[in-house]
């Protein structure tokens, strides 16, 4: 597998962030409209969290409680630093929120990018099929799912600037993973949807002691991850935090460690939100086995985020925010002839973009600006890089 060209490391992105950091310090955070905000600590059993978490086969078709479905569990033993309840699935089916159905379908759009973040355990032992995720259940379009997936699968873009729609390496499974399917238009560095796609990790996490240079579970060891997932109409951003870095990630957002716990991010320039997402599930990915076991899904938070409109100098995700994202989208493009959006000089890609994007970093726009105008606050998507703002402080923190 091909290295990705810059790790977590980099000195550039490592500078961005303390400025993102201090740029925290300076000003409160914006108000965005949280939809879920699920802890499971509020059902007294699973007939209760069945009224509200519908078991449904991989269809998505509504099916009887069965042993396949999640469980309410606060067993330790089982889930080594759990905090209240969460839900214990096997896999062969989903649970599906009951606050989303057809006809409510939410959009992101220009003003409001949406936001799905999740923390799942996982035992570490490798073989599970199992996510957290949006999409359609009426059209084949709009698919998002985030967790692990147990096969080898086919990166479409390749990392080392092969030409347009050649086919390049196949991903080796490492377990954490993102899928992003079926959507209606792709542009920038992507060849076709992504399918199941690999977090890019860095190398310095394999142990010495294994036979392979990927980064696994075995790897890792045991543990709760924070998965999430930030679309906006024209961009999805994946991140993935390990909860291994030490800090209390969330606790303390004057300081800027949520953004500096993050493990790997990847930002895929794709039209999104013609369909819309009429489906928040949890479980095994389309009701598929998932032989692994050993899984709980904690802190499903699903968020609207108030972006503002206009085109803003270094947003080349385009979401509002010139945050880590956008250093993300000008490294993957970095030689490449193409006009990313917020690019000041449209062409090929180059350093003096990088230099645009420290300039603006950590400036939003103002709802309701135009032509790029910019209020002097500090980025508040880059805190939901990691959760929601809004209802933050009803969710549990992991170590």
């Amino acid at each position: 597998m091909s290295l990705p060209r810059s790790l977590v490391s980099d000195r550039r992105l490592a500078a961005g962030l303390m400025l993102w950091a201090a740029a925290l310090l300076a000003a409160p955070a914006a108000a965005d409209t949280t939809l879920v905000s699920e802890t499971f600590d509020g059902f007294a059993d699973n007939t209760a969290l069945y009224s509200v978490w519908e078991p449904r086969n991989g269809t998505g078709t509504a099916a009887p409680a069965n042993s396949d479905d999640g469980i309410l569990t606060s067993d330790s033993s089982l889930f080594p630093g759990i905090e209240g309840n969460a839900v214990d699935h096997v896999g062969n089916s989903v649970m599906q929120w009951t606050g989303l159905a057809p006809g409510g379908e939410i959009h992101p759009t220009t003003s409001q990018s949406i936001k799905l973040s999740v923390d799942i355990y996982d035992n570490a032992s490798g073989n599970k099929r199992m996510s957290a995720g949006l999409r359609n259940r009426t059209t084949s379009g709009d698919l998002i799912e985030l967790g692990f997936w147990n096969a080898d699968t086919f990166d479409p873009v390749d990392p080392m600037n092969a030409p347009p729609n050649t086919p390049v390496n196949d991903q080796p499974t490492t377990s954490y993973a993102y899928r992003l399917q079926s959507f209606t238009g792709v542009f920038g560095d992507l060849v076709r949807n992504p399918n199941w796609q690999y977090f890019q990790l860095d190398p310095a996490l394999d142990r010495t002691t294994d036979l392979d240079d990927l980064v696994t579970p075995a790897d890792i060891g045991a543990a709760w991850h924070r998965f999430s997932a930030t679309i906006t109409p024209d961009s999805i951003t994946v991140e993935l935090d390990l909860f291994r870095d030490g800090l209390d990630n969330g606790a303390t957002l004057t300081t800027g460690s949520d953004v500096m716990g993050v493990d790997a991010s990847q930002t895929w320039l794709i039209t999104t939100g013609v369909a819309g997402y009429d489906s928040l599930r949890i479980g095994s990915p389309s009701g598929l086995s998932s032989p692994g076991g050993g899984v709980a899904f904690d802190n499903v938070v699903l968020s609207l985020l108030d972006v503002g409109t206009g085109t803003l100098d270094g947003d080349y995700n385009d979401d509002g925010f010139v945050d880590a994202a956008d250093y993300t989208v000008w490294r993957d493009n970095l030689g490449l002839s193409v006009t990313l959006p917020g690019d000041t000089t449209p062409g090929t890609v180059d350093n003096g973009d990088y230099d645009v994007w420290v300039a603006n970093f950590g400036n939003p726009m103002a709802v309701g600006a135009i032509g790029g105008a910019a209020v002097p606050e500090p980025s508040t998507l880059g805190i939901a890089a990691v959760m929601s703002t809004l209802g933050a402080r009803l969710v549990r923190r992991r170590r």
